[in-house]
């Protein structure tokens, strides 16, 4: 749609959470939804880092031939404030990876959804931390 991507400020104070489209109802075909996140601008340039907590994910699953990770429906990180910035990971069906971590002050999330099926989707958290409590 050329609108760009929709900016989220994750705050210290409370759980940002980012749902996919309809959510819990199923996302629509061919969409491509992107979500710019950053810490709050009194955390800027501190040592924080953004979490990623999945709450729940179910998207469309990639086929036992494939050879490219995730080709139909997936949700994408990046490690910035585009995504041009370093890939975090790709995923889809109901396998992810227990948090993601971003090694700055920016996170750069992707849907992308083909023609068809369509599933649940996603609700995930988004904390601020302190870079090296990544075990809190």
């Amino acid at each position: 749609s050329g609108i760009g991507p929709l900016f989220v400020t994750a705050v210290a104070s409370r759980d940002t959470t980012i749902k996919s489209y309809n959510y819990p109802f199923d996302y629509d075909n061919n969409m491509m939804c992107e979500w710019h996140v950053q810490i709050e601008s009194k955390l800027l340039y501190g040592d924080y880092v953004l979490k990623v907590v999945f709450n729940d994910f179910e998207l469309e699953a990639e086929p036992s031939s494939s050879t490219s990770v995730c080709p139909y429906d997936n949700l994408t990180f990046y490690d910035g404030d585009s995504d041009f910035s370093p890939l975090l990971g790709s995923y889809c069906d109901t396998v992810h990876p227990e948090v993601v971590y971003s090694t700055g002050n920016d996170l750069y999330i992707k849907l992308n959804t083909d023609k068809i099926n369509t599933f649940r989707g996603f609700s995930i958290s988004i904390l601020v931390v302190e870079e090296g409590n990544n075990w809190h």
